[in-house]
């Protein structure tokens, strides 16, 4: 990771960076992984995705770091996760997963998962199914329904640990049709995708408050999750045991008056611990950020920030790995249009690197959630 030398504290520094041009994503398919040790369906043993018995040029692993964005499919159109290779100065388009009747048509949320794998697993849930895929070959390793019991749709997917260390995929849900507050918090199993725990969140005293719209991994404690909650206790950002459900004191990150958040998302970039909100309270719902070289509880985000250079209203942000200063984010430009921006806070021009439009009709597609695959 680059660091912006000219950034003081927590302040994000923005450049602007070459946007790559996305592949023809009608070339690619999702392999399905069967018990006979076929990874991709199609009667061989090969590392081929598709049907045809050879293997796809365009297939194979994505270089870490890179950006995951998951992307609904409307009107027979199906779901995907693109992948962007991220670079301090340019973005390079990997090839897309594309789903198959094992993945959700409509992927509302997608993280990567360093285990299961040797290139890791890209994992996606949808309101109907949740599926993980190998990340290198993109076959489905496993699918299973979202939620038959609850009938709560997911916010947010991503890696834990359990409390006696075995690497699990979590997804934050909340009720369907209803409040948006996160409720629930389910594991699953990584290598078949049972369900390991149910967790209740913000009733009976869960360890996800009332109000919480997001829920992302520390990344100080695999164990652990980060959490707000706004009013009072009000907290941009505390750690907090999805087991026991409990919360240390005091904060890692204090609350910022006149804010509201709207999604968190944490992760270390192997040099700092970084988080980027999406807060709903200013016009174009402002990015805020934070980095940190170590743990220093009370601090608070800093920010806003905003695409200089267009109209923009933020849906998710993450930290961008390849900077300190650098953030990526989902932007809707228009209704029914949304793009993929990369910046950095100090000089706050956005540049498109992914587009709806890229894709096929306005409205065939929705850029939904983003992801961060970073090694170690």
């Amino acid at each position: 990771m680059a660091v912006d030398r000219r950034a003081a504290g927590v302040v994000v520094w923005v450049a602007v960076v070459a946007a790559g041009c996305l592949p023809d994503f009608d070339d690619f398919e999702v392999g399905e992984e069967s018990g006979d040790g076929d990874a991709d369906g199609d009667g061989d043993t090969d590392a081929d995705t598709d049907v045809d018995g050879d293997a796809d040029a365009d297939s194979g692993p994505c270089p870490l770091p890179y950006l995951l964005v998951a992307v609904e499919g409307f009107d027979g159109e199906p779901g995907r996760v693109l992948r962007l290779h991220l670079t301090e100065n340019a973005t390079e388009p990997c090839a897309p997963i594309v789903g198959t009747d094992r993945v959700p048509a409509n992927p509302l949320t997608v993280t990567w998962l360093p285990e299961g794998r040797p290139e890791g697993l890209v994992a996606v849930a949808g309101s109907d199914l949740t599926a993980a895929m190998d990340a290198e070959t993109g076959a489905v390793v496993w699918s299973r329904p979202t939620d038959e019991s609850f009938q709560r749709t997911p916010v947010d997917l991503f890696p834990i640990e359990s409390p006696e260390g075995v690497p699990l995929l979590m997804s934050a849900m909340k009720n369907a049709g209803s409040s948006n507050d996160v409720r629930l918090l389910l594991t699953r199993d990584l290598g078949d995708g049972h369900v390991v725990d149910t967790i209740d969140g913000a009733d009976g005293g869960g360890p996800v408050a009332m109000g919480n719209l997001s829920v992302t991994p520390s990344p100080f404690e695999p164990q652990e999750i980060l959490s707000f909650r706004e009013p009072s206790p009000s907290y941009a950002a505390s750690e907090v045991n999805p087991w026991t459900a409990e919360r240390r004191e005091p904060p890692w990150v204090a609350w910022l008056s006149g804010t509201w958040f709207q999604t968190i998302y944490a992760l270390y970039d192997g040099e700092l611990y970084r988080v980027a909100w999406v807060s709903g309270m200013a016009a174009g719902n402002e990015i805020y950020y934070l980095y940190q070289p170590s743990y220093s509880p009370g601090d608070h985000a800093s920010g806003p920030t905003h695409c200089s250079n267009m109209e923009c209203t933020f849906v998710h942000a993450v930290p961008d790995p390849t900077m300190n200063t650098a953030l990526a984010a989902i932007c809707e430009v228009a209704p029914q249009d949304r793009v993929v921006v990369r910046f950095r806070s100090t000089a706050t021009e956005c540049e498109v690197v992914a587009s709806e439009a890229d894709l096929g009709d306005i409205g065939g597609v929705r850029f939904s959630r983003l992801a961060v695959a970073v090694g170690p």
